[in-house]
């Protein structure tokens, strides 16, 4: 025997072995990040089809959880586009990457993993960022928001072990060509898709459905047309008219800033056959609703200078988004559009005079209390005479294009 030879045989087999344990260990590792591609593909899909679709969780009461005021907020967009866009396109790069090495090796492979450790790094970064503003800021968390935030954790970290295991090698030292996707790999992949497809159809059917269906709960037994249009200032359209619709809301809620001008001109198309009315639910005790009940008293006093579908619209201007946030802001408002802004801040200081808060409580004691209508916007319509049925906006819009109301409206 040739001293040594021994040796070295073994030194080469324990070389293999590690060789092949470390190129196991990226394969699956590499599996792993494409199974969280289509997690993260999933979540984002669901926020972006709810920011495309305009089904956001409308603002609730006592609510921590409210995924409009996140998503609706300026941390909620980048440069003007919806992070939820931004996430599902991340997620698609780094599912490339990943698909990316599965085809590669040696230096190929080490690239691409960097690329999306980097990438995954960056949307890690901003998904804390976006936590800390919801959460500190505004005092709401988004579920959804937050379960993308931990797949980009775990896609960081699952990144990070690749890199530190390394790839497959190669023999060839410069960069090789890229190999054919393996079979095991293309059938994770599809399998992955089909389920994530799957997921976010069921879901996503869900949220329409939720979306356009009656609103459960609320208690419209008794309540008459009568009563709710009661107060002539805030009502709009044809005394007469067959359909009726009523709008619950709070003019600090995002959702009903999204939907007032969509509604307006939902009543604009129908030549005063539908008649339009107004109830006030300031979620006062909500984080960016501190100046709900400011907001609806100026309402009030607008309406009794017959003046508060000008008030409506000039409030829920999307210019205004950051004037309604405080008193002096609304008083600007109402002084913008001819109302005397001295008499009305005499009449919004309740050790004067309470008849606007009376009023704004009055609403709002109706649409808790007796309605127990537990979010805004909420849209309360009545077709000839019958009794009102509660929906969320695109719940109305279908209601409306229903043959049993279309034909009073023609």
């Amino acid at each position: 025997m040739v001293p040594g030879e021994g040796v070295g045989v073994e030194s080469e087999r324990v070389r293999l072995r590690e060789t092949y344990n470390y190129a196991v260990k990226s394969i699956l590792l590499n599996r792993v990040a494409m199974i969280l591609c289509f997690v993260g593909m999933y979540v984002a899909g669901v926020l972006s089809y709810s920011s495309a679709r305009h089904v956001e969780v409308p603002c609730s009461i006592n609510a921590t959880t409210n995924c409009a005021l996140v998503t609706n907020s300026v941390a909620g967009k980048l440069a003007g586009i919806p992070v939820s866009y931004l996430g599902f396109l991340t997620y698609g790069i780094l599912l490339g990457l990943a698909i990316m090495r599965a085809r590669s090796s040696g230096k190929q492979w080490n690239l691409f993993s960097k690329l999306g450790f980097w990438l995954s790094g960056l949307g890690l970064a901003f998904s804390l960022y976006l936590q800390t503003v919801s959460i500190a800021q505004l005092g709401q968390k988004c579920e959804w928001c937050i379960a993308s935030a931990l797949t980009m954790l775990a896609m960081f970290i699952v990144h990070g072990m690749i890199s530190q295991v390394g790839g497959p090698e190669d023999s060839n030292e410069s960069v090789p060509s890229l190999k054919k996707l393996p079979k095991s790999e293309m059938t994770l992949v599809a399998a992955a898709a089909i389920l994530a497809f799957a997921a976010f159809g069921f879901t996503a059917s869900g949220m329409t459905k939720e979306a356009t269906g009656t609103i459960a709960g609320v208690s419209v037994e008794g309540v008459t047309v009568e009563r709710l249009t009661a107060n002539k200032s805030k009502i709009m359209g044809n005394p007469d008219s067959k359909v009726v619709v009523i709008e619950v809301a709070d003019i600090l809620c995002p959702t009903c800033r999204k939907t007032f001008p969509e509604m307006k001109k939902i009543y604009d198309s129908h030549n005063g056959k539908l008649m339009y009315g107004y109830v006030a639910m300031p979620l006062y005790n909500l984080p960016g609703h501190e100046n709900a009940i400011e907001a609806a008293m100026v309402a009030e006093f607008a309406a009794e200078n017959q003046k508060f579908w000008d008030y409506m619209e000039a409030a829920f201007d999307s210019k205004n988004d950051e004037r309604v946030k405080t008193a002096d802001g609304v008083i600007g408002i109402a002084e913008q559009i001819g109302l005397d802004a001295k008499e009305l801040r005499k009449r919004m200081d309740t050790n004067l005079d309470s008849s606007l808060l009376d009023k704004v409580n009055a609403d709002f004691n109706m649409s808790v209390s007796e309605l127990h209508i537990t979010g805004t916007p909420s849209f309360l319509l009545s077709v000839n005479g019958g009794e009102f049925q509660a929906y969320n906006f695109e719940g109305l819009k279908n209601a409306l294009k229903n043959p049993d109301v279309a034909q009073y409206l023609k």
